[in-house]
């Protein structure tokens, strides 16, 4: 996979995601079985915005040869995404959500794979 592949499909992902958390939180807290309340609503609410600029780095960098600072993103990006995939494997074995949490995790490794994947081939 190409490196404006990758990080292109990661954008994409955290613009969805924004749209979601922002507009729709409580169809992602249902979603994995979180109860929804004030404090889960607000929390979620509050992440979106992180993800909004996640997606504009992503558009950003798009293009760009391999650099230092390229692959500190890159690297960075697969972390937070390899991050919240152990957080939800995590909340599903103390009971936290349930086992739908699994279909964001089987969304989350792959794009965090596809972007150590690429992080040294060309724009």
């Amino acid at each position: 996979m190409s490196y404006r592949l990758a990080i292109t499909a990661n954008g994409l992902l955290f613009a969805g995601l924004f749209v979601v958390l922002c507009f729709a939180p409580t169809v992602y807290l249902t979603g994995y079985g979180v109860p929804v309340n004030d404090s889960a609503t607000f929390i979620t609410r509050r992440a979106a915005p992180m993800f909004l600029g996640l997606a504009f780095m992503m558009w950003a960098i798009r293009n760009q040869t391999p650099s230092p600072a390229r692959r500190a993103i890159t690297d960075g990006t697969a972390l937070l995404l390899l991050g919240i995939a152990a957080t939800g494997l995590y909340a599903l074995a103390t009971g936290a959500v349930g086992p739908k949490i699994l279909v964001g995790v089987a969304v989350e490794l792959p794009f965090a794979a596809a972007l150590l994947a690429s992080r040294n081939t060309g724009p």
